[in-house]
Formats: structure tokens, sequence, C-alpha cells
């Protein structure tokens, strides 16, 4: 999440006001603000790739070690009152892991790409019951025009 204060970044001259973002792969001018490029990798994300995909193959015991390394670093003892307690091997679930990618991973905008890994169906969201397919025609990008001309064969 970043701050926009009009007049200090050259990159974006139409906001007229504070705006607040939500960005992971926002690029700050890099004249005055030097952390701009800096390429950007979660840990949790790495571990909640790695436990779906050790879930997937038959490893519960690896995907609940990854779980449990990802939900005891964000765990508050003092709120919660009492030690994390890790999960059981037999405990795990798909949907555990899916539930805490969304938490760990709100905002990051790849939720769609991550459904289609999985060849899950995409929900409709705020659009109504129901979802959509994975492999839906709809979810990918067309071929540019300019493309297709010059390259009959596409």
């Amino acid at each position: 999440m970043y701050q926009y204060v009009p007049g200090t970044d050259p990159t974006i001259t139409a906001l007229p006001r504070r705006q607040y973002f939500i960005n992971k792969y926002y690029r700050g001018p890099q004249e005055s603000w030097r952390i701009g490029a800096v390429p950007l990798l979660r840990l949790p994300e790495m571990y909640l790739t790695r436990a779906i995909i050790r879930l997937n193959r038959g490893d519960a015991a690896g995907a609940a070690a990854d779980l449990n390394v990802v939900r005891a670093r964000a765990w508050n003892q003092q709120a919660a009152g009492e030690p994390y307690t890790p999960l059981a091997a037999g405990a795990v679930t798909a949907d555990l892991i899916h539930q805490e990618r969304w938490k760990e991973m709100a905002f990051e905008g790849d939720r769609l790409h991550y459904l289609q890994a999985l060849q899950l169906p995409v929900p409709n969201g705020d659009r109504g019951p129901g979802a959509i397919p994975h492999n839906d025609p709809s979810l990918q990008w067309p071929l540019p025009l300019r493309e297709r001309e010059l390259n009959q064969g596409l």
C-alpha cells in the first residue's frame, strides 16, 4: 500500500487529490525514490504455493509444515491469549491453504492466476452467484490486431 500526494510523483499527473493505492508492482519515480525498482518476493507466498503443491501430491506432512510456518509467523500470542498450536498433517486441507493464502496475499492481484494454475473455477464475486471455468476463453487476452495482421498463421 502506498500513498500518492499531488505534485510529488511526476509519473502520475492526472490525480488532483491524495490517493491510496494497493499495488505490488508500483514503480515510483527513480530519481527521488531509489526503492521504486526493488523486486518483490514474499516468502509466505512461496511457502503457501509449496504447501498446496505438496498437498496435491499427497505429502500432507510437508504441506502442514509449510502452512504452519506461515501461520506461526502471523500468530499474535498476546491477542490470542495462547501460543500457536501447529496443525497436524491430517488436519491440513486444500481449503485451509486457500484461506490462508487469501488472508496472506490480499490485494496482491494474483488470485486469478492462482485459481487458473490449480484449475479451480473462478468465482463471480460481486457479479452474483456462480463461477466460470478456469479455462474460459473470456479470461484470455486477445491477440492484438497488428500481430494478427503481420502473422496470418495466428
